[in-house]
């Protein structure tokens, strides 16, 4: 990717951060029922264990969104996250 044009790699990396924003809004779209079932008046040990497995799952979701936001950051840039290289003060 490092020799691709520019416009090509913004163009690769548009679907790849729609998926990452998909994922994060699946996320709260998940974890705010959860919650409520969670904290609601009268709930039963099984609604309890549904919630927790619900914010598990969110949680899962929010990572891979996040994975996905990396990974549309490095087509974008077309460079790994690298140390900066050592100034001329600090060599000598």
């Amino acid at each position: 990717m490092n020799k691709a044009p520019a416009w090509l790699r913004t163009t690769l990396s548009i679907p790849v951060y729609a998926t990452s924003v998909v994922f994060w809004m699946l996320t709260v779209y998940m974890s705010v029922p959860a919650w409520v079932k969670i904290l609601s008046r009268f709930v039963t040990p099984e609604k309890v264990g549904e919630g927790v497995v619900d914010l598990l799952l969110s949680g899962v979701l929010a990572a891979v969104g996040s994975a996905l936001w990396m990974l549309g950051r490095y087509i974008r840039t077309s460079n790994a996250r690298q140390p900066p290289k050592p100034s001329a003060a600090q060599v000598s």
